[in-house]
This record gives structure tokens, C-alpha cells and sequence, in this order.
């Protein structure tokens, strides 16, 4: 099945991440999504001021990513998803910040963000970003464990049909899952690059590339060892990102480091 409603996002330099999970979860469907990337990027523009729609989401978003970090409730909020992102993941990116004042009080500086944004986003990003917008992340057990508990194909795989045609149908049934609540969606990381997964067909994947406007295709077999599957889904009926309470919180912040500047 080929979702051809997903759009394709442009990228800023090195936020293929970014680009990525915004088509995954495609605010030109969801309006709802749409009108509070909007809305944020609203009360952001004084840290980074951009003209391109899909820009101005992937501002919105990296604010939140940073906002995560603090001891606030969205810090909270995640650790009732995955406790180990918020023991093990934010502190990481904490201490890679090295920034004292922000670890101090948490507000965000004009400096700070565009250092952020430009960095390469990791998976535990992606899987943050997506719990705050109603999302699930699906761990997969592998023959090998590593702490992305993503989905890889190894020489093995390709050697024995049983065991790659297990992987390949758990692709398929992911796509084919869905509900008017439920929407499958999945990302792919190769070569240190980011790209939305539209489809499977057969042996194929479709994918979007942030760096391209054109419907890409990928076949299985040719995907390398160290080639990343990352299969999530989203419901926007729960999505954090609604909450009244997350927008007052926002808000306030907001407010703060437009007297910072």
C-alpha cells in the first residue's frame, strides 16, 4: 500500500530529521497538526525568521526538541513514555549543548537554537517528537540487540528466505494496519541521512527524500547492515502537542526569552 497523501518537505541544512518526521506525521493532512506547527512558529519567529512553510514547521519543532530537555512537563510527559530517553538520552544532549545558562533556566537564546537546529538529529529526536504528537515507537527484537531497537537486514537475512521474508511481511503489516485513529508511518536512516518511507512494494521501498522532490525507491537487498528501520504510528486524537496546558506552558516561555534577546 502507497500512502500518496504524504508530502514532500524540503530541508534546512542537516535537518533531514526534521524533515522527515514532519512528513511522517503530514500536517497538510492533519489539520490540527497543521495549525499548531503554525501557531508555535507564530510565537518563535524571533529566534529564526523563515519564509518556507516547511521551514517554519521545522523551527517549531526544534523548539520543542530543546524545551524537552528541562524539568518542565513536557520533560514529564516523555518519561511516561520512555523513561530511559529521559535518564539516559536528554542528559547526553544536555552536556553536548555545554551551554551553563541554559541548563540553568531552560530558556531558549537566538545562539543556542540555531546551533541546535542545524545539528544532525538522532532517533531518540525522532521518538521524543513523536510521543509529543500522539505517536508510538515499535521496538524490534533483532539477532544482534542494539539500543535503537530498530529494524535491520544482515547478511544473514539475505541468506536464509525464511528470515527475510519474516522482516519483509513485518513491514508490509505494518503499513497495512491502520485505522481512521491509527496511521502507520516510518522513517529510515542510511548514511547519516534521514528519508520518510511511504511503501513497501514487494522488495521495494518508496520513500520520500527531504533532498528531493522526486518519489525515490530503494530495494530491500541493497539496504546495508548499518541501514536503520524505524516503524512508528500516530493517533492525533491523542496528541500531547493539544494540551492546554502544554500551550499555556509554551507560551509563558515563550514570553521570557523574547526578553532575553
Amino acid at each position: 500500500m502507497y500512502n500518496d497523501t504524504l508530502p514532500f518537505y524540503r530541508q534546512l541544512p542537516n535537518c533531514c530529521g526534521l524533515s522527515t518526521f514532519l512528513m511522517m506525521i503530514n500536517p497538510d493532512k492533519n489539520i490540527t497538526f497543521k495549525v499548531f506547527l503554525e501557531n508555535l512558529y507564530t510565537q518563535l519567529e524571533f529566534l529564526n525568521k523563515q519564509s518556507i512553510t516547511e521551514y517554519k514547521y521545522s523551527i517549531a519543532i526544534n523548539y520543542l526538541l530543546l524545551k524537552s530537555i528541562g524539568n518542565n512537563l513536557i520533560k514529564n510527559f516523555i518519561r511516561k513514555k520512555d523513561q530511559e530517553l529521559v535518564e539516559y538520552y536528554m542528559p547526553i544532549i544536555d552536556f553536548e549543548i555545554a551551554d551553563d545558562q541554559f541548563s540553568k533556566d531552560n530558556l531558549v537564546r537566538r545562539r543556542l537554537f540555531s546551533r541546535h537546529l542545524f545539528s544532525m538529529k538522532k532517533n531518540e529526536d525522532l521518538k521524543i517528537l513523536c510521543y509529543l504528537f500522539g505517536g508510538e515507537y515499535y521496538n524490534q527484537e533483532q539477532e544482534i540487540a542494539d539500543s535503537t531497537r530498530s529494524l535491520y537486514f544482515s547478511c544473514m537475512d539475505y541468506e536464509n528466505e525464511a528470515l527475510y521474508e519474516k522482516k519483509r511481511k513485518l513491514i508490509e503489516d505494518h503499513f497495512e494496519i491502520r485505522s481512521e485513529v491509527r496511521q502507520p508511518c516510518m522513517a529510515l536512516n542510511v548514511g547519516y541521512h534521514w528519508v520518510t518511507v511511504a511503501a513497501i512494494n514487494n522488495n521495494t521501498l518508496l520513500i520520500h527524500d527531504p533532498l528531493s522532490p522526486h518519489l525515490r525507491s530503494i530495494k530491500l537487498y541493497d539496504l546495508s547492515e548499518s541501514t536503520r528501520l524505524y516503524l512508528f504510528s500516530y493517533n492525533k486524537n491523542e496528541a500531547f502537542i493539544h494540551s492546554n496546558q502544554l500551550w499555556n506552558f509554551l507560551i509563558e516561555e515563550i514570553q521570557m526569552e523574547r526578553q532575553i534577546l
